[in-house]
């Protein structure tokens, strides 16, 4: 016989978990099957037509057997059903099912631009985004409504044009890093029988490079007279390794690469020292490289689950896919951190300097003093000897040689717990001499002007935003993945095109040899050289429009809204919770907007962006709207100067054991890597020689 406290227990056990299990059990009848029959439903009596229902998995098992095919799937399939389920002239629009869930995919621009270009906080980040992905890109990416517009205000002077412009040698420099690297191992393959047409293109290149300091003891240096030592190594796996066969699709030249992972490493490089101030080494590229590919694939993998869908709170269980995603996490937030700790020793030892400096103002050494230091062309001390305009603290903005216009720099100043205070000089409140005003900023470099009810509807504003250490570490962890994985999917299928089509890949070249000079005369190219290549953006833009580095978005509305009207004139009323997906790559390739639309054509873009299709929404590579990237002339800027360099010091085709199979794994990713031949371009050795 129990006693009477332990039955009693036991009851409350048995009658709690039948509670729950009946609770479950309610909860996937209805995201199961009462929510997404009642939206079809819905949407059947305005007309519109979709798949058919599948209980709880929906579309996932065409979704998933469509991955495994080596063809461009990411496009064909959403323009397949777009076919099969509307009108001609009819409204773009149809439902599918995603899992459990029922989605509206559109491909009607007018809803597209209706739904991006919205400021009033009606759609949002899906469910199943923010759990998939929010805890990799838990910064800007995923903020909402009135906190996003004050960290997007925060963070755009960051990227403004006269920012990037002092970025130009850096994105060049980490260019010329990993073509020494390819260069270096050329004169150890037997692929190419004239190992001294290698050396001679390393002179060349070593002519007219930025000095880099070396980032390991045993790093040579430039000054040596040797090939430095990159920062940065290949792959060197065996698909990566020096083919000495001389057998690769009818051509003996140069060394096999995993173009793409070797993108991804200098894009990596690029943005940490763009953003961060700091240069990452051999070690930490790879980590960073296998942990983003990683949490790319986890976040996809748990996103065509269905099981995630039904089970509530299912992102914080500790299933195996979550560990090996907050393991792969754990690891980019150690490098991040000792990222931020040098910046803020950096910063601390600036703040003392300045002390020194105000003491020695006030003992009468003003005017030697700020000029030794650099502190005259900032302030000028007034005549009781504090610093103009101030109230006799001291200055706390960096000294000199301490680049003020980093990424981090904006995200310490706003933190609570940075060392030190917010800088009038690097505030985007403040600072009109070099930043202009948000709405200026976002027209320029997002496509669209805020409204000011959308301003004053912000219960914050960046001049009062305060950050937290974690808000900073989730900023800087997004701008990392984010940041050089979109820069490098565009750069790795640019040069994949280019490769297949040598005709426009010969004019680039030619373009480029104009504007830098070619042979001795050769010179690394600037942001000035920028207008005397049109010829690049118009190319990187068509391969965005091929290749779209984020092929899908999808958004989720807040409240019941009406959309429209749409191209047959028509409205959608749209019930709250409903699901958007904008197929961005199907749209890309929509025969309505781009003639020819499978066909490689850069002349498109030949009068810009704007006059290339007849709809603003018909070209989606950064997004559209006040969420659209805010780093996105960062990324065409870095994009179009590494591709500059690249055609001025080398020359790539592909590999035979390339297999083109792109797969959607968040960004557009080839599935098997992208092995290419380079070789030292032969103008310059002979030039040179």
């Amino acid at each position: 016989m129990l006693p009477v406290w332990l039955a009693a227990a036991l009851r409350s056990v048995l009658i709690w978990s039948v509670a729950l299990l009946l609770a479950l059990a309610a909860w996937v009848l209805h995201v199961g099957f009462v929510r997404p029959l009642w939206l079809r439903r819905w949407y059947r009596a305005q007309g519109l037509r979709g798949s058919p229902f599948r209980p709880f998995v929906g579309d996932l098992a065409t979704l998933r057997a469509a991955r495994s095919r080596r063809d461009e799937w990411f496009h064909r399939l959403p323009a397949e059903a777009l076919e099969r389920y509307t009108r001609p002239n009819g409204p773009g629009v149809y439902w599918f099912f995603f899992g459990p869930e029922c989605r509206l995919r559109v491909h009607d621009l007018q809803l597209v631009k209706a739904i991006l270009g919205d400021q009033e906080g009606v759609f949002e980040k899906t469910a199943s985004v923010k759990r998939d992905l929010g805890r990799v890109l838990h910064g800007l990416l995923m903020r909402e409504g009135a906190e996003h517009r004050a960290h997007r205000t925060l963070l755009s002077p960051a990227f403004h044009w006269l920012r990037l412009t002092s970025m130009t040698p850096l994105m060049v420099a980490a260019a010329d890093v990993m073509v020494d690297r390819w260069l270096a191992r050329c004169r150890t393959t037997e692929g190419i029988r004239e190992s001294g047409s290698c050396a001679a293109a390393d002179v060349a290149g070593a002519a007219a490079r930025r000095r880099r300091p070396a980032t390991s003891p045993g790093a040579a240096s430039d000054l040596d007279g040797g090939a430095p030592t990159p920062s940065l190594q290949t792959h060197t796996d065996a698909g990566c390794s020096p083919d000495t066969s001389g057998r690769s699709g009818g051509s003996a030249k140069g060394i096999l690469i995993d173009l793409h992972h070797d993108i991804s490493a200098l894009t990596l490089e690029i943005i940490c020292e763009a953003a961060f101030g700091s240069q990452v080494d051999t070690a930490a590229s790879d980590r960073v490289y296998a942990a983003a590919s990683e949490l790319l694939q986890l976040a996809t993998a748990q996103g065509l689950s269905a099981v995630s869908f039904l089970i509530p709170w299912y992102g914080a269980l500790p299933t195996p896919n979550a560990v090996r995603t907050a393991r792969r996490i754990a690891e980019l937030k150690t490098l991040l951190m000792d990222m931020i700790e040098r910046r803020r020793q950096t910063r601390t030892q600036a703040v003392t300097t300045r002390q020194v400096c105000a003491q020695a103002v006030g003992t009468g050494q003003a005017r030697a003093q700020a000029v030794g230091t650099g502190l005259s062309h900032r302030q000028k001390p007034d005549a009781e000897g504090a610093p103009s305009g101030g109230s006799g603290e001291a200055d706390t903005r960096p000294a000199s040689g301490v680049r003020s216009e980093l990424l981090l720099d904006f995200l310490l100043d706003a933190g609570e717990n940075s060392d030190v205070k917010a800088s009038p000089q690097l505030h985007p409140s403040t600072d009109t001499t070099a930043v202009p005003t948000p709405g200026a900023e976002d027209a320029a470099t997002a496509g669209y002007a805020p409204t000011k009810q959308a301003a004053r509807n912000s219960p914050v504003s960046a001049r009062e935003l305060r950050l937290t250490g974690g808000e900073i570490m989730d900023h800087a962890l997004t701008f990392v993945v984010a940041g050089h994985e979109t820069t490098s999917q565009a750069l790795s299928w640019t040069m994949l095109l280019l490769a297949q089509h040598p005709e426009w890949r010969a004019k680039l070249r030619a373009q480029v040899l104009a504007a830098c000079g070619a042979g001795a005369a050769a010179r690394v190219p600037c942001y000035d050289d920028i207008s005397r290549m049109p010829l690049l953006s118009m190319v990187l833009h068509e391969s965005m429009r091929l290749y779209a580095p984020v092929p899908s978005i999808s958004r989720t509305t807040a409240r019941d809204v009406t959309l429209g009207p749409a191209r047959d004139g028509s409205l959608l009323r749209v019930a709250a919770g409903t699901t958007f997906s904008i197929p961005i790559a199907a749209i890309h390739r929509d025969a309505d907007h781009w003639p020819d639309p499978d066909v490689f054509n850069p002349l498109r873009f030949e009068r810009g962006v704007a006059a290339a299709a007849a709809h603003p929404c018909a070209f989606l590579p950064f997004s559209h709207g006040p969420r659209s990237c805010v780093g996105q002339q960062f990324a065409l800027l870095e994009a179009r100067l590494v591709l500059a360099r690249l055609l001025q010091r080398v020359e790539w085709e592909v590999d035979r054991t390339y297999v083109h199979a792109p797969l959607p794994v968040v960004t557009l990713r080839p599935a098997h890597g992208m092995p290419m031949r380079v070789w030292p371009l032969e103008a310059i050795s002979e030039s040179v020689a």
